[in-house]
């Protein structure tokens, strides 16, 4: 009897020790999820209280199944200004869209998603009318990109087998001076669509050279290429920095972790700007001072902006992807599409393969000079805004879900 009476107290005292370490922990636990932090500028995921996420996180420091979760931008202690009601200015899907400027008049020029015709109409119109100015053909185009130079508008078209082909329109066929449409043709080498300067017009672009890749300079025409950077690695993106540097990436992936480089064309060499980055995308500055470049941190989202002459960063308050924003032209502001919430996923290979989407994107702006962030567009639809530009007081963008061209006018 004493024999039993002692291992029911062993056993007693055991279950009690056990009781009590599991009330500490749980008591640890609690207190973490209630009195972590969130970082100035960012937002925490929107996982509720004690989802296996969490204590997956807690104990190994890792993301979680974030299926069903989302990742939220706030909308708390950011300055609302007037609200600007967008309007839809061509309802068909497009491949690529440019506004230029011909003898101070302003165009829009787009190519057809379904044909790549490209058409165009004068902004000053009452009423916009749209004219074809091309009749290549090449169905269901996976990019159209524009630039122009004095006396041409310059047309890169990639086929679904990723040929570039690219269209040389005269001006004078934009502005109605002249009927005659003496358009060339010309199927280009480039292993990708070419990086355009908005400023000058000209364009970087890659080729094949023996088992290389090599990176040339050139007017839209091709005229004047010269060879300013070599490399062994076949796949690049690539962006202008200013009018002196280039900005270079291996494409984004969620899994892969990627670095950026800036190439220098008067040194034709690169340096390193960022290191060890899943989920790569990046987006300079006009004039080459500042990036903005996403990244993602396990199935969440960050935007950050980097100023590439004192190295200093910070995290902005909105989720989005560099994809989605554009800079003003003065490098003075940066509008982004933004939707208050979004699904956690593996961004941006999710997004990009339409497997996740953003539900209903607002236009915001982030103010430089004064770190100044605010809502421009209370849009309230089913828009996934991509493909932004700057044009004077108007910024226009296109629907990745349906590929229609949305603009609207700045109110400050």
């Amino acid at each position: 009897m004493k024999e039993t009476i002692g291992i029911l107290n062993f056993n007693m005292k055991k279950t009690l020790t056990i009781l009590i370490i599991l009330i500490v922990i749980a008591a640890g636990i609690g207190f973490y999820l209630i009195s972590r932090p969130t970082p100035s500028g960012e937002t925490g995921d929107d996982r509720g209280f004690f989802p296996v996420g969490n204590l997956f996180d807690f104990f190994t420091g890792r993301e979680g199944d974030n299926a069903g979760q989302t990742i939220s931008t706030p909308t708390n202690n950011l300055e609302t200004e007037d609200i600007a009601t967008p309007e839809k200015i061509i309802d068909e899907s497009i491949a690529g869209y440019e506004l230029i400027t011909i003898s101070d008049n302003d165009y829009l020029v787009y190519a057809e998603q379904s044909t790549g015709h490209i058409y165009t109409a004068d902004l000053t119109d009452e009423e916009l009318t749209f004219k074809r100015i091309s009749n290549t053909t090449i169905a269901n185009p996976l990019s159209v990109l524009f630039t122009t130079d004095t006396n041409h508008l310059y047309a890169f078209i990639e086929d679904r087998d990723g040929v570039i082909t690219s269209i040389n329109i005269p001006l004078e066929a934009i502005s109605g001076e002249t009927e005659k449409n003496n358009l060339v043709r010309r199927q280009s080498n480039f292993l990708a669509q070419p990086a355009i300067n908005r400023e000058t017009g000209r364009i970087f672009y890659l080729k094949r050279f023996n088992d290389d890749v090599v990176g040339l300079v050139a007017n839209p025409d091709l005229s004047g290429a010269g060879q300013v950077w070599r490399t062994g690695l076949l796949s690049w993106q690539a962006s202008w920095a200013g009018t002196g540097s280039i900005i270079l990436s291996q494409p984004p992936a969620w899994s892969l972790s990627r670095n950026l480089y800036s190439l220098d064309l008067n040194r034709e060499m690169t340096d390193k700007i960022l290191s060890n980055k899943s989920g790569l995308t990046a987006l300079p500055s006009p004039d080459g001072k500042q990036l903005l470049y996403s990244e993602s941190a396990g199935n969440n989202l960050n935007l950050k902006l980097k100023n590439l002459d004192t190295g200093t960063e910070k995290t902005l308050a909105i989720k989005t992807l560099t994809d989605k924003c554009v800079w003003q032209n003065d490098a003075g502001a940066i509008y982004c599409g933004v939707s208050e919430r979004i699904s956690a996923g593996q961004y941006p290979d999710e997004w990009y393969q339409g497997k996740i989407s953003f539900p209903n994107d607002d236009i915001w702006v982030y103010i430089i000079d004064d770190s100044t962030l605010f809502r421009l567009t209370s849009i309230n639809r089913n828009l996934d805004v991509v493909n932004l530009k700057v044009k004077d007081n108007m910024i226009w963008w296109q629907n990745k879900k349906d590929g229609s061209l949305w603009s609207v006018f700045l109110r400050y």
